[in-house]
């Protein structure tokens, strides 16, 4: 570390960012656990929140990270002060940091925040910093139970190694704790009224942009965030007026939800009113048929943004929606193409029946052993257009498990409770008619499928 005294500007606010180099293994790890572009997000909010606070004049910028990290800092970040962070956990690390920035720096006060939270800016530290100036110490509250950043006062540089000693971290007493250290020395301390948040594990990141769109920032970057795919959820709806005001607020609140397509088949009820009142996006097909609604919704979703994901459900509220993350957390670690929902009881005996035929097919056929045929399921758009749908009726669900496992996509099945419809009759297992039809087209789809595989062969073979 450098010991000399340092020349500022007398009006700016003093700032320590405690960061480390974006390396696999190293940043991120419960967040890379669950979203296999962790490291690469966690590098372009690195940028973002250091070029930010870079930038504006008013702000005298200090970077602490370990001693493997200095290079990457000193080689990207060349006009920057950078020092190793010193101690044995976080809060000796921070105390160390303190010390050493008051110890070259005049400032009367000091901010120390994390490089992972994206709303933190330099307005930020400029208020914290105004604050300090009528107390102690100032901290940014988290959702957790934590805080964001801390800004203390040259007066309390004497009891520093009282403040951060013996605190257990990551939990959500944080900054109880943190608060009951500094009145316990004597200190004022304000806590900010609005919380910000570090991004940590994947609900962080997936709360962060969805709260992020109902509350853009000014002159916010947000740029990490196309590192996260889309993901969009699409419905095929026929005459469901019942169900989808119990069922479309929670996806459009959900944070694994970024967009709601429902593709109305050609309803004589409500529906159509009720998608649009709800907010969702409301697409209609003329044809009639379970595939050619889901089509159309993969069309309209395809034009937006390639890195997109895909979740299927019914617009009838058969499929429970507290199992949205057990479905989309495989695909965004990176651990599966295409996972499937296999439905858990509330079955009738005629679709038990179906159900075991279809996937014993696949078994014998494919040799791809399937639980179900479920309508809830998500999959990679990239994924699903190497598989090339065509099918327009109730052959559409095994026509995509057959074609995954011919294309080799990597498959999931992830158990879910089968619920009971909210409202409504079922149009395939609600009638004997329906269900036979259903069953039918189901059984021509997978031999359909296996000619087509064998031609598929033989055509190789010549």
């Amino acid at each position: 570390m450098t010991s000399s005294r340092k020349s500022r500007n007398t009006d700016a606010v003093s700032v320590i960012l405690f960061c480390k180099a974006p390396v696999p293994g190293r940043v991120k790890t419960r967040l890379a656990a669950d979203f296999a572009g962790a490291v690469d997000l966690y590098a372009s909010l690195l940028d973002s929140v250091i070029w930010r606070l870079e930038a504006d004049a008013g702000i005298e910028l200090y970077l602490f990270t370990d001693s493997e990290s200095i290079p990457y800092f000193e080689e990207r970040y060349p006009n920057l002060s950078i020092s190793e962070q010193q101690g044995h956990d976080l809060g000796e690390r921070m105390q160390n940091a303190f010390a050493h920035v008051f110890s070259i720096d005049d400032a009367s006060s000091v901010v120390l925040a994390g490089s992972d939270v994206p709303d933190f800016t330099a307005e930020t530290a400029r208020q914290m910093a105004e604050l300090c100036k009528e107390s102690d110490a100032v901290l940014l509250p988290s959702s957790d139970g934590g805080y964001s950043a801390i800004c203390l006062s040259r007066r309390v540089l004497a009891d520093l190694h009282r403040l951060f000693h013996d605190i257990v971290w990551s939990t959500s007493l944080v900054l109880e704790t943190q608060m009951r250290r500094l009145v316990d020395a004597g200190f004022k301390a304000i806590v900010m009224s609005e919380a910000m948040d570090d991004i940590d594990v994947l609900e962080d990141l997936l709360a962060y942009r969805k709260g992020a769109k109902r509350r853009p920032l000014a002159n916010a970057d947000l740029s990490f965030l196309e590192h996260l795919p889309r993901v969009v959820a699409i419905l095929p709806v026929l005459n469901e007026a019942e169900s989808l005001p119990f069922i479309l607020p929670s996806l459009l609140e959900s944070i694994w939800i970024d967009e709601v397509i429902c593709v109305d088949n050609g309803s004589t009820d409500d529906s159509s009113a009720i998608i649009e009142t709800n907010g969702a996006t409301l697409l209609y097909c003329k044809e009639r048929g379970y595939g050619a609604a889901m089509l159309t919704g993969i069309e309209y979703a395809s034009r937006k943004a390639p890195d997109t994901i895909l979740l299927f459900m019914d617009a009838d509220g058969s499929d429970d929606r507290t199992h949205l993350g057990d479905l989309l957390r495989p695909i965004l670690a990176g651990r599966a193409d295409f996972v499937l929902g296999a439905r858990q009881g509330g079955l009738l005996l005629h679709q038990r029946a179906g159900n075991i035929l279809a996937v014993w097919l696949i078994r014998l056929l494919w040799r791809h052993s399937f639980a179900d045929l479920g309508p809830f399921r998500a999959i990679r758009l990239k994924a699903l257009q190497s598989l090339k749908m065509d099918d327009r009726n109730f052959g559409w669900t095994i026509q995509m498990q057959i074609r995954a496992v011919q294309q080799g996509l990597v498959t999931m099945e992830i158990p879910v409770p089968s619920l009971r419809r909210l409202g409504g009759k079922s149009k395939v297992s609600g009638t004997v008619r329906g269900t036979v039809l259903a069953g039918t087209i189901i059984l021509r789809t997978v031999f359909r499928e296996w000619r087509r595989r064998r031609k598929g062969f033989t055509s190789h073979r010549r």
